[in-house]
C-alpha cells in the first residue's frame, strides 16, 4: 500500500488506484520508513502509558526477570540441581531470561495490538504493520533496563573478560544484536499472525498465555541445550529462540557450545549467503499506478461498492454481525468431511449457513474537481461513511475502483488515536502523527492548534481530566490543521459550544476557499449549503441525485418522505425495538380538519400522532421534531410538557392514541418544513424515532407585511403588534392628560 508519507514527498500528480485486493504483496518497507515518525510515537505511547501510576515505575522492568531469576534459581538451581554449563546459575538464568522475556512480551503485545487499537485503524488510514511493531519495539527499553543489571552480575561473579580472553568476547559481542534482533524478527512473526487471528477469533486472548507457557518450557531458559536427547536436537531447532537464547549465554558468558554447535540450527564457521525475500501481507485494494499526467480531476470512481456479509445467531435465533468462534470453526471443519461421506454436500451455500450479505454501496460512480467542495447526503446507512472509509483507504472496496489525484487527509472522527492517561501536549503530537502530520509540522503549528483549542491553561493535564468539551475541542483543533491536497469529513463540526461549532465552522470555510478538494458529509443542511457548490444523495447504498447544494438539499429534503399530508407505517418498516410502541400515521391537518400538505400561515392547523401501545408504558412522552426544509430546527414539543399531561399520564395504559399538537395561526413563515416524531421515556429508552417523517409547506398568502414582495428571513413570521409615536402625538396625549386632571 502506499503511504500517506510517501505521497507527502511526492507532487500532487501522484495517482493512487483503489480497488479490491488481487492474491498477496511484498510488505512496502519504504512505506514503513516514511511512517517512522509514527512507529516512533506509537512506540513512545506505549512506553509512557505502561508505568502511569505505578509506585515503582520502569523498576518494573528491572524486578521482573530479576524475581523470576531467583525463583527459578531456588528451584532449579538449588533444589532440582539442574547443570548451568559451569556458569552460576542465577547469572546462566538472567541472561536467558533478557531475551525470553523481550520475547513474550513483544509477543503478547503484538497478539493484541490490532484489536486493543480497533478505534484507530478503522478511522484512519496507516500501514497497519505500524501498530504490532510498536509494540514489539517498547520492549526494547525495558531490555535495555534490566541488562544494566545483567552488567552489575557479570562483574559480581567476575564474569567479565580478562585480556586475554578480550578479543574472542569481544568477537562474540558482534554478534549479540542478531541474537537481538532475531528474537523481535520472531515475536513480531507471530505476533502479526496472532494478531490476525485474533481479529476474527478472540479464543486467542485466551490461548496466548498457555502458548507462552509451553515456548518457556520448550526453550532452554531455566536448564542447558546439552540437557536435549539428541534425538530430538534437530526437532528442537525448529523453536528460534532456542538459538536466541543459547547465543545470549555463547555470546556474554562463554558457554561452551555455540548456538548451532549441538545441532540448533546456526553454524557462526560456515559461510552462507542469503537472499532477500519479501514478508506477504494482504494489499488491502491499493495501488501506486505512479505520476499522472495533468489533470484537474482530484478523485474519479467507477461502478464502487462495497458488500458486508450478516450472519443468523445461535440457532439462527437473531440475526447479528457475522462472527464465529474459534470453537465454531474447528466443529465446521470436523464436519465437513462427515457431510461429504453421506452425501450432504461439503459446500453450502450462504443461505443455508444462515448468512446474507448487504451491500452498503453499490454501482456509485462519479468525479470531483480539484479545488471542488462537494457534499455528501443521505438518510442514515445510505453509505455516506462507508465511501469515505474507501476513499481514504481505512477499508478496500468490493467492487469498482477509485482514482485519487494527490495525498487524502480524512477527519472521520475527531480524537482518534487519543489515550485519556496523556496530557494535552502529548495527545497533540501523538494524533498529529497518527493523521499523518511530520513532527516539525506539528511543532510549527503547535501554538495555533493550542489558541484555537482554547485550552491553553489545561496543556499539560491529562486529557482524562478534561470534560468532554474540552476533550473534543482540542482533537478538532488538531484536525483541522491538516494540509493535504484533498480532504474526506465525517460530521465532526458539531463539537463543542455553540461559540466553538462557529470557529469549526469558519475553519471549514477557510479550508474550502484554499483551494483545496473537500468531500463533506453532514446532516446539517445548513453547513452543507454555507461550505459545499454541489451534492451528492445517497440512498440506500446508491447514488440517486447530484446537483448544484440548494436542489440536491430540497431534493434530499422531499425524497422518502410524505407528500399529501399524512404518512403512515407499515408493519415492515417498524424496528423490532419500537415495541411495545407502534407508531400508525402521522396528519397534518387545517382548521377545517382536513387533512392537506399546504396550510395558510394566517390559519391555525393541527399536527397529530396516531399510534398503538401494546402493554402499559411508564413515563412515555410522544413528541414532534420542525425543521426548515433546509434542516434547521424550529422547535420541539411533547404530548406531555405541560405539568398537568405529565401528571395524569405518568403511566400510559396499553390501548390506542391521538396525540395532537395545535400550531397557531400567525407563526410559521411561508416555505417548506418536515415534521419527525419521537417517542421516549427520558433518559430511559427511546422507541421509535423518524426525524424525516411528514413535509408540508406553508403559505404566506395576506400574512404581516405581505405587502411588499420580499421573502422574509427566518422560520416564523408572527402577528406582532406595534405602536409608532411622535413628538406631536406625545405633547397632544400629555396636553390631553393634563386637561383631564385640571377638569377633575
Amino acid at each position: 500500500m502506499v503511504s500517506k508519507s510517501l505521497e507527502r514527498t511526492s507532487s500532487p500528480n501522484l495517482v493512487l488506484l483503489i480497488r479490491p485486493s488481487r492474491g498477496w504483496t511484498a510488505v512496502n518497507l519504504r512505506e514503513l520508513w516514511h511512517f517512522r515518525e509514527l512507529i516512533y510515537f506509537l512506540t513512545w505511547r506505549d512506553i509512557k502509558v505502561r508505568y502511569k501510576q505505578t509506585a515503582l515505575g520502569a523498576a518494573w522492568a528491572i524486578l521482573q526477570p530479576f524475581i523470576t531469576m531467583v525463583v527459578f534459581t531456588i528451584f532449579f538451581g538449588r533444589l532440582a540441581k539442574v547443570p548451568s554449563d559451569n556458569i552460576p546459575y542465577p547469572i546462566f538464568s538472567y541472561t536467558a531470561l533478557l531475551p525470553w522475556g523481550l520475547f513474550t512480551k513483544a509477543l503478547s503485545d503484538a497478539g493484541r495490538s490490532l484489536v486493543a487499537n480497533r478505534a484507530m485503524i478503522t478511522k484512519i488510514y496507516f500501514p497497519r504493520l505500524a501498530i504490532p511493531l510498536a509494540s514489539v519495539l517498547g520492549g526494547l527499553v525495558d531490555f535495555a533496563l534490566a541488562f544494566v543489571v545483567l552488567v552489575g552480575m557479570m562483574v559480581f561473579y567476575h564474569l567479565l573478560p580478562d585480556s586475554g580472553y578480550r578479543f574472542i568476547l569481544g568477537t562474540r559481542l558482534l554478534a549479540l544484536p542478531l541474537f537481538l534482533l532475531l528474537a523481535v524478527i520472531t515475536a513480531l512473526g507471530v505476533g502479526l499472525w496472532l494478531s490476525a487471528l485474533n481479529v476474527m477469533y478472540r479464543d486467542v486472548n485466551y490461548i496466548l498465555p498457555f502458548l507462552t507457557q509451553f515456548w518457556l518450557f520448550i526453550t532452554p531458559v531455566a536448564y542447558p541445550a546439552s540437557m536435549v536427547p539428541p534425538r530430538w536436537q534437530l526437532l528442537y531447532a525448529l523453536n528460534p529462540m532456542s538459538g536466541v537464547v543459547e547465543g545470549f549465554r555463547w555470546a556474554l558468558l562463554g558457554s561452551k557450545a555455540a548456538p548451532g554447535g549441538d545441532g540448533l540450527g546456526f553454524d557462526f564457521d560456515c559461510d552462507h549467503t542469503t537472499g532477500e525475500r519479501g514478508v506477504l501481507l494482504p494489499t488491502h485494494g491499493t495501488h501506486l499506478c505512479g505520476y499522472g499526467v495533468m489533470s484537474d480531476l482530484a478523485i474519479r470512481v467507477e461502478d464502487l461498492g462495497k458488500r458486508y456479509r450478516l450472519g443468523a445467531g445461535i440457532g439462527g435465533i437473531q440475526p447479528r454481525l457475522y462472527y464465529r468462534t474459534l470453537r465454531e470453526t474447528i466443529g465446521t471443519a470436523l464436519a465437513s468431511p462427515w457431510r461429504r461421506l453421506s452425501g450432504k454436500g461439503g459446500t453450502r451455500t450462504a443461505e443455508e449457513n444462515g448468512e446474507e450479505h448487504i451491500w452498503a454501496l453499490r454501482h456509485v460512480s462519479f468525479t470531483v474537481r480539484q479545488g471542488q467542495v462537494l457534499g455528501i447526503i443521505g438518510r442514515n446507512g445510505a453509505g455516506k461513511s462507508t465511501l469515505l472509509k474507501i476513499l481514504s483507504r481505512v477499508t478496500e472496496p468490493t467492487e469498482g475502483f477509485a482514482e485519487v489525484h494527490g495525498r487524502v487527509g480524512s477527519l472521520l472522527e475527531v480524537g482518534t488515536g487519543f489515550h485519556p492517561e496523556l496530557t494535552g501536549r502529548e495527545n497533540i503530537y501523538l494524533n498529529g502523527a497518527i493523521l499523518g502530520m511530520k513532527r516539525a509540522e506539528i511543532e510549527r503549528k503547535f501554538d495555533e492548534i493550542v489558541e484555537f483549542s482554547g485550552v491553553a491553561k489545561f496543556i499539560d493535564t491529562p486529557v482524562k481530566r478534561y470534560s468532554s468539551g474540552m476533550y473534543l475541542r482540542l482533537a478538532f483543533a488538531v484536525a483541522a490543521h491538516l494540509e493535504p491536497e484533498i480532504l474526506v469529513v465525517d460530521e465532526v463540526l458539531a463539537v463543542g459550544d455553540a461559540e466553538f461549532q462557529r470557529k469549526c465552522l469558519g475553519k471549514m470555510s477557510d479550508v474550502a476557499q484554499q483551494g483545496r478538494t473537500v468531500l463533506f458529509v453532514s446532516h446539517n443542511m445548513s453547513a452543507i449549503l454555507h461550505l459545499t457548490e454541489e451534492a451528492l444523495v445517497l440512498d440506500r447504498g446508491q447514488l440517486v441525485y447530484r446537483a448544484p447544494t440548494p436542489q440536491a438539499v430540497d431534493y434530499y429534503m422531499a425524497s422518502g418522505l410524505a407528500q399529501l399530508g399524512e404518512r403512515t407505517w407499515s408493519a415492515e418498516e417498524i424496528p423490532a425495538s419500537a415495541a411495545p410502541f407502534r407508531p400508525i400515521a402521522l396528519r397534518l391537518r387545517n382548521q377545517r380538519g382536513q387533512v392537506v400538505d399546504t396550510v395558510r400561515s394566517t390559519e391555525p392547523f393541527t399536527i397529530e400522532v396516531e399510534y398503538a401501545l401494546g402493554e402499559a408504558i411508564p413515563g412515555l412522552r410522544v413528541g414532534i421534531y420542525l425543521t426548515t426544509g433546509r434542516g434547521e430546527y424550529v422547535f420541539t414539543s411533547f404530548d406531555t410538557d405541560e405539568i398537568g399531561q405529565f401528571e395524569y399520564y405518568r403511566t400510559r395504559p396499553a390501548g390506542h392514541y391521538v396525540s395532537r399538537c395545535s400550531i397557531p395561526a400567525d407563526f410559521l413563515n411561508e416555505g417548506r418544513y418536515v415534521v419527525g416524531i419521537n417517542a421516549s421515556t427520558y433518559r430511559v429508552r427511546r422507541y421509535f424515532q423518524d426525524e424525516q417523517a411528514l413535509a408540508f409547506h406553508v403559505d404566506a398568502t395576506n400574512a404581516p407585511g405581505s405587502q411588499w414582495p420580499e421573502a422574509r428571513i427566518g422560520p416564523v413570521r408572527p402577528r406582532l403588534e406595534w405602536r409608532i409615536e411622535s413628538d406631536a402625538e406625545r405633547a397632544f396625549w400629555a396636553q390631553d392628560k393634563e386637561g383631564q386632571r385640571y377638569a377633575t
